[in-house]
C-alpha cells in the first residue's frame, strides 16, 4: 500500500467490450476502475506547434472519453 491506497498495475492495456485497442494507461487500480496517468508537456509540446499541440490533446481528450464510456475514471 501506498499512502493507503493498493498498489496499482502499471502500463496496462485497455480494449473494449469487442477486443479493440483503447490504449495503454499508466496506472490501473482496477478494483476501483480507476486510471491514473502522468502527463509531461513534452508529450504535447515537443516539437510540436500550436495545431500539432492542439491536434495532439484533442487525440487524448477522445481516448479519454472512449475510456470513461467503458465505466472508467480518469485522474491526469
Amino acid at each position: 500500500m501506498i499512502h493507503g491506497l493498493p498498489e496499482p498495475e502499471t502500463q496496462v492495456d485497455i480494449v473494449d467490450g469487442e477486443g479493440r485497442f483503447i490504449g495503454r494507461v499508466d496506472f490501473l487500480w482496477r478494483e476501483f476502475d480507476v486510471i491514473g496517468e502522468c502527463d509531461g508537456l513534452g508529450k504535447y509540446l515537443d516539437g510540436a506547434d500550436a495545431a500539432e499541440a492542439r491536434c495532439r490533446l484533442d487525440v487524448e481528450k477522445d481516448r479519454d472519453a472512449r475510456l470513461m464510456a467503458l465505466g472508467y475514471r480518469l485522474v491526469h
